[in-house]
């Protein structure tokens, strides 16, 4: 190689260096220049990501979410850079938080929480040092005439739930509800016994029920006072239904039903209103229920038929009855519907009053004291007395003078009425239903009647004795 040659070589390899050099040196400059500004779109992003918060947190600030917003306000500080660029910002997170950070605060001391209310007003001195109303507060909290010290939590809470109770027991006040209501204010005094509003509350309520209590003396008094002169009143009798008890077939079964239903006792009887068939529905399921006296549960109760007819049965029945016997009430009933009852051998029939059927029936009269006497007009004409009033009858060859009397059924035959059905094999069992005044006025009537034959009697001795007496005359 020439010398020339070795001259061109090391100037050849300078401005390859010098080319290297500034093709590195360009690098790195563009390297920077991306570096500041994915930093400076780093700082732009955070400052975006702490106007969003603040927005957010002013919006939950007014909607009295003080807690939410202060959250808000923290994030935005935090997000914010220390930067030039954005101090504007970060002035205006920190004054948002130290603001709230004092609403909270007055909040947190409204409800006895000292101490959460102190670290909220340091947190605000912290951001902004120079905050007005976080040194107020912070001397207001120190005055114990602004802010006692015996508060706390759990008094403001119980407050607030007496406020809740006292609002029930007035509001159960106003609907009537009065026993609610004196419910309500005995909780608010469990919770504060010395509660003036809830004892005035019971006192309205006590005033009201006294009104009551004076209305329903004044109602009670006037229904005992009814009751006495209820007691003064002429009743006047209950006229007797038919009563139709079935002779013959199983008369025991019949008589066993009859019993009973005067051993069942009804406590109350009471209808208003009431159909036939509500009525009899009634006593056959509390027959039920009051039969004592069966031990069989098949065979507790009477078996009541109701059989209307043709035409249904429109009477209504009001009844208020006590302790009676199921025989009276099953009466009662019938009577104010216009029916009549049987007793047979398995059940007890209703049916129309009208109804007749083929079986012979117990029925009951009533007839004058001189009913037998009646008998008399009709009898054959007696044949003259004879002399000898003792002489025999073969003797004389004549009848008896002694008036011979028609029975009682040919009495009741002759007057050609319905009364001729009626039997005189059952004539003591149908006396046996007669009630007890009226077998007193019969033994009367039958007392008066025999006292009147005996006198009779006697004057017809007499004369037959003064008869005698002129024959054996001189």
């Amino acid at each position: 190689m020439s010398r020339i040659s070795r001259k061109v070589v090391p100037f050849q390899l300078i401005a390859a260096t010098a080319l290297l050099a500034t093709t590195i040196v360009g690098v790195q400059a563009q390297s920077l220049s991306n570096i500041a500004d994915r930093e400076i779109a780093r700082r732009l992003a955070r400052i975006e990501d702490a106007r969003v918060a603040m927005e957010k947190g002013d919006e939950l600030f007014s909607e009295g979410d003080y807690e939410a917003a202060l959250g808000q306000y923290q994030a935005a500080v935090d997000s914010i850079p220390d930067a030039p660029l954005a101090a504007d910002w970060k002035s205006l997170s920190e004054a948002k938080f130290a603001d709230c950070s004092v609403t909270l605060a007055r909040e947190k001391a409204k409800d006895g929480d000292y101490p959460a209310a102190n670290k909220l007003v340091d947190g605000a001195l912290l951001a902004i040092p120079d905050h007005s109303d976080a040194k107020q507060l912070r001397k207001h909290l120190g005055d114990p005439d602004r802010w006692p010290p015996a508060l706390t939590p759990e008094h403001v809470a119980n407050v607030k739930e007496v406020q809740k109770i006292l609002w029930l027991g007035h509001s159960a006040y106003e609907i009537g509800d009065y026993d609610a209501s004196i419910a309500h204010y005995q909780d608010a005094l469990r919770i504060d016994p010395y509660n003036t509003a809830a004892r005035r509350g019971m006192e309205r309520v006590e005033m009201k029920k006294s009104e009551y209590f004076d209305s329903a003396r004044d109602q009670q008094r006037a229904k005992m006072l009814n009751l006495v002169n209820e007691a003064w009143e002429d009743k006047i009798p209950v006229r007797t239904s038919i009563v139709d008890q079935v002779i013959g077939g199983n008369v025991s079964e019949g008589r066993y039903l009859s019993e009973k239903m005067n051993q069942i006792i009804f406590p109350t009887v009471q209808f208003s209103g009431a159909t036939i068939e509500e009525a009899v529905e009634y006593l056959r399921v509390k027959s039920r229920d009051l039969d004592e006296f069966e031990p069989s549960p098949a065979k507790k109760g009477v078996n009541i038929i109701l059989r209307t007819g043709d035409t249904p049965v429109t009477s209504q029945i009001s009844l208020d009855l006590k302790d009676v016997p199921m025989v009276e009430a099953l009466r009662y009933i019938t009577e104010l519907a216009g029916m009549k009852y049987k007793v047979e051998s398995f059940a007890v029939l209703v049916v129309p009053i009208s109804e007749t059927t083929a079986e012979q029936y117990t029925r009951m009269y009533k007839v004058p004291p001189d009913f037998l006497s009646m008998g008399g007009g009709a009898a054959a004409a007696a044949p003259a007395a004879s002399a000898d009033p003792f002489a025999s009858t073969a003797t004389t060859g004549a009848s008896t003078n002694l008036i011979q009397r028609q029975t009682a059924l040919q009495i009741l035959s002759s007057q050609g009425s319905a009364r001729t059905m009626c039997s005189l094999a059952v004539e003591r069992r149908a006396i046996r239903l007669l009630p007890e005044w009226e077998l007193q006025s019969s033994r009367v009537h039958l007392g008066s009647s025999f006292l009147r034959a005996c006198r009779v009697f006697r004057l017809v001795r007499v004369a037959f004795l003064l008869r005698s007496l002129r024959c054996f005359q001189p």
